[in-house]
């Protein structure tokens, strides 16, 4: 474990909570050196022809979700690893962390937001939960995509979807599912600027607004970690990494992680 510490009103609101917002994690060079990285991949994916636009769906097919470029991309990594943010989210998960998955989305003017999901639902991490690294490259409300989370529902058993979208629908980039909110919890709007990021459980319902804006893009990567306690995992199960950028295998999680607890 490293040095730093929270505050114990920023522990005791995550522990209430089930998420925590830090101001200026990451500096204005670090947000924009890791946006060119991925433009960068982007520009040879499309010369490449890894990206073919859709006359139907034009920017939300050209502007695609990008995952796991840190297995690759030593920047990526090291921007996903750095000290402050990961050594708060292994205070708060009381445990070193190991991450599993990485994901870079443009979010383009028009598209369509992310519906209420709990992360852990997809990741199966086993024993307790996933925990994420939000964090936002551009100033981002619900006018243009923002995260909104669902208080207090990190606590709730993991819940059984209205809908599953997968990766082949490519919807919404990603295994997702579609959750009811729970109508005793208060949904709360999150508003950040670039460099903030948000750490929260993965058993906390939350989704991204439609990005309602015609010309601003919400630039965001999200990093999912579990502790080094899991035994399982159902996503890259073989392929999770340490701190140090070594690769470490957990179990293939195959069945359902429904009703377990938050924990």
């Amino acid at each position: 474990m490293t040095a730093y510490s929270l505050s114990v009103q920023e522990k005791q609101f995550f522990a209430e909570e089930g998420y925590l917002v830090l101001k200026g994690v990451y500096s204005p060079e670090e947000v924009n050196a890791l946006k060119e990285e991925y433009h960068k991949v982007w520009l040879d994916s499309i010369l490449d022809k890894k990206i073919v636009q859709d006359p139907e769906k034009p920017l939300t097919s050209l502007f695609p979700r990008m995952k796991d470029l840190h297995k690759d991309h030593a920047l990526v990594r090291e921007f996903v690893f750095k000290e402050k943010a990961v050594a708060a989210l292994e205070e708060l998960a009381g445990e070193e962390a190991l991450l599993v998955s990485t994901n870079f989305y443009f979010k383009p003017p028009g598209s369509t937001g992310m519906p209420f999901h709990q992360d852990n639902y997809g990741i199966g991490v086993l024993p307790g939960t996933c925990y994420a690294i939000w964090a936002g490259l551009d100033p981002a409300d619900v006018s243009n995509g923002g995260m909104r989370i669902v208080r207090k529902t990190h606590t709730q058993d993991l819940q059984v979807p209205q809908k599953v979208y997968t990766t082949a629908e490519d919807t919404f980039g990603g295994y997702v599912q579609t959750l009811a909110v729970p109508e005793e919890h208060e949904l709360i709007e999150l508003r950040t600027d670039p460099g903030d990021v948000v750490i929260y459980h993965g058993n906390l319902i939350h989704d991204s607004a439609d990005n309602a804006s015609e010309v601003l893009f919400r630039h965001s990567i999200i990093s999912h970690f579990a502790g080094t306690s899991a035994e399982k995992t159902t996503l890259n199960f073989n392929y999770l990494m340490d701190k140090e950028g070594q690769r470490v295998r957990k179990r293939m999680n195959a069945g359902a992680n429904l009703g377990r607890k938050g924990e």
